[in-house]
């Protein structure tokens, strides 16, 4: 049996970040630096509820955490 060396189709493979922007197509915009480290939160969430955060998220083209930070942060201010 004979093996196929591995450069063999390393020249066929995408390379990340290397394809071209699509004309017209939205871009997205770096995220701001956060100064704290990052950590998970543990709850659980409906699914639909994920998929509407997440769909929310895209369309206003920000990240998750933003918009819990500003959801919380509202709620915060109605219910100090």
């Amino acid at each position: 049996m004979v093996k196929k060396p591995a450069a063999l189709g390393a020249d066929l493979l995408a390379k990340k970040g290397a394809a071209a922007a699509v004309s017209g197509a939205p871009q997205r915009s770096a995220p701001a630096p956060i100064a704290e480290e990052l950590v998970p939160l543990n709850f659980r969430v409906p699914a639909s509820l994920r998929r509407e955060f997440k769909v929310y998220a895209a369309t206003h083209d920000i990240s998750g955490v933003e918009v819990l930070k500003r959801g919380f942060e509202l709620l915060k201010k109605e219910r100090p």
